[in-house]
């Protein structure tokens, strides 16, 4: 790719990121850029260009609110589950923080099994109560366990199923016992099946279920399918469920799609907070992640959250689920 298409890549996503039949499966073509994410189950990623991991490609993020105290500020009252309704004049809202910052995937284009993992930690972490969830903690799951667990589950959408990977297992694994690792640089070896039976498993699973707030029918290269009252019924289901949203969307100008987790929105701004895997700003409040190599040289940051536009997630989503704990 010359260096003019470079920069029309670049300013087309720094532009809006700024402001169960048969599993899914897709096969791209070689020598595509950019892949935030490029799989379904049954297809490996494609490798990153050098410019990708070194963040050259990356979007601009306005701003940043990383987990934590400004987290929970953003929050505002306290919403009980389910309410009957969004509530008029509030134009802000956060769900409540059970949820644990993000390693970045780098080139494994991983980003789907990032994010269903981090919905299973925030559902385990409402269930016990525990709201300062810590990492390495008893609530940092493994995100290669799941992806483990795509390699020999078949479900109708992955895209919208993704969380009950775990239920089909009946178990996860802590991030402490099975880290997302890095081998040459590279972090796409998580796709390398492991042995389950090997691990400690914990059989511990809430009850949860799952809403599909919108579809494109397991098409995750899908986009202009959404609209002004689709997200009003995302930012509805954050409210009244007060549980994080799966979202999946892609970029008309790039030959990739992304997911990640909506926990929040602000009217105001015109974005909604989202926690992610490959955007998301880095965390230097807390220590670097390990990625189980023998050299700290190859640690990394973890991420916090990112702003994704309004118009940004109207013209590019094409899948949104909220899960929640069942009563």
């Amino acid at each position: 790719m010359q260096p003019a298409s470079l920069a029309r890549v670049h300013n087309a996503v720094r532009s809006v990121f700024s402001s169960r039949p048969r599993a899914v499966s897709f096969a791209l073509s070689a020598g595509l850029l950019l892949p935030a994410c490029g799989s379904g189950v049954g297809s490996g990623p494609l490798l990153a260009t050098s410019a990708w991991r070194s963040g050259v490609l990356r979007p601009a993020i306005s701003a940043t609110y990383p987990y934590g105290d400004d987290l929970r500020d953003l929050m505002g009252p306290t919403t009980r589950r389910r309410v009957d309704s969004v509530g008029a004049g509030t134009d802000h809202f956060m769900i409540p923080s059970f949820q644990l910052p993000v390693e970045d995937q780098l080139d494994a284009g991983s980003c789907l099994y990032m994010a269903g993992t981090g919905i299973l930690e925030w559902l385990i972490n409402e269930k016990k109560a525990i709201t300062s969830p810590q990492i390495n903690g008893v609530t940092d799951l493994s995100e290669r366990y799941l992806l483990t667990l795509a390699s020999r589950i078949s479900l109708q959408n992955n895209f919208t199923d993704v969380v009950y990977l775990f239920q089909d297992a009946g178990a996860y694994v802590l991030d402490p016992d099975l880290r997302f690792a890095k081998q040459d640089g590279s972090t796409m070896v998580n796709w390398t099946p492991v042995d389950e039976q090997a691990l400690p498993r914990h059989t511990d699973l809430p009850a949860f279920g799952r809403k599909v707030l919108f579809t494109s029918n397991g098409d995750s290269h899908a986009n202009g399918v959404m609209n002004d009252d689709d997200l009003a019924t995302i930012k509805s289901a954050l409210r009244s469920y007060a549980s994080p949203v799966l979202f999946v969307f892609h970029p008309p100008t790039v030959n990739w799609w992304h997911a990640d987790i909506i926990v929040g929105y602000d009217d105001a701004k015109q974005v909604f907070y989202t926690r992610d895997s490959a955007f998301g700003a880095k965390r230097a409040d807390l220590p670097l992640y390990g990625y189980g190599t023998a050299t700290t040289a190859d640690d990394d940051s973890y991420l916090g959250i990112y702003e994704l536009s309004y118009a940004g997630a109207k013209a590019w989503g094409n899948h949104a689920s909220v899960y929640y704990l069942e009563d």
